[in-house]
């Protein structure tokens, strides 16, 4: 891609669009959305966008495999769900690999006081989690290495949601195990929060970029389980 062919650089998230946002969880409604759907397009819909192409394009550089980027739509899909809001609170893209159905991602979060990035598995299947529960126990002090760089990195390592309550099958055997709760774990996800002043700069792509660097021991750890 040459020079005049890149999109226009990633402006930060302004305050109007943060405002919709945290007035949106007051306003949850359609009427009050389309009057303000505007905003919404300039202000959040077309930065995160350009944070997408950004973000993608400096992975590249970096030679993190996780180019393929996709934005995520506000709008919730509530046929199924007993939550009728039609609107999410938050706008948020990911980065996978290209043409992989590998499940590792990158994913970012945009709400005021409560934005984040974060990478690792989301609920993966349990196919794909056998093997890493494996080299959790197999491999605990390789665990403990990563769970410290992370650390030392400003990454928090976590289950990104509920745990299993008992041991999952096949591994009943190691509940003594001081990998246990990891075991448990149906997600492994290292996050950073962002303050709000963050997302409001032209360097959240920067940001995005280096905590996904940082996250290499955790893409290491899950790749070498699949190897």
């Amino acid at each position: 891609m040459s020079a005049v062919d890149l999109p226009p650089p990633f402006p930060g998230f302004s305050q109007a669009g943060l405002d919709v946002l945290r007035d949106l969880a007051d306003n949850n409604d359609r009427d009050w959305f389309n009057a303000r759907k505007s905003v919404y397009l300039d202000h959040l819909k077309g930065p995160l966008d350009l944070l997408v192409a950004d973000v993608a394009r400096r992975l590249a550089e970096r030679g993190i495999p996780y180019t393929a980027g996709r934005p995520f739509r506000i709008y919730r899909d509530v046929r199924f769900s007993k939550d009728k809001r039609p609107y999410q609170t938050h706008v948020s893209a990911q980065f996978t690999r290209p043409d992989s159905d590998d499940p590792a991602l990158i994913y970012v979060h945009v709400a005021p006081g409560a934005s984040f990035v974060a990478m690792g598995v989301y609920r993966p299947s349990v196919a794909y989690l056998r093997p890493v529960r494996r080299r959790i126990v197999d491999r605990w002090n390789d665990v403990v290495a990563m769970r410290d760089a992370l650390g030392d990195a400003g990454l928090t390592l976590g289950p990104a949601g509920d745990p299993l309550t008992g041991m999952p099958q096949g591994f009943a055997a190691e509940r003594d195990h001081e990998g246990a709760e990891l075991v448990r774990w149906q997600s492994l996800v290292a996050q950073r929060a962002l303050d709000d002043a963050d997302i409001r700069e032209p360097q959240l792509s920067d940001r995005v970029v280096q905590a996904a660097a940082h996250a290499k021991p955790l893409f290491d750890f899950l790749d070498a389980a699949h190897a």
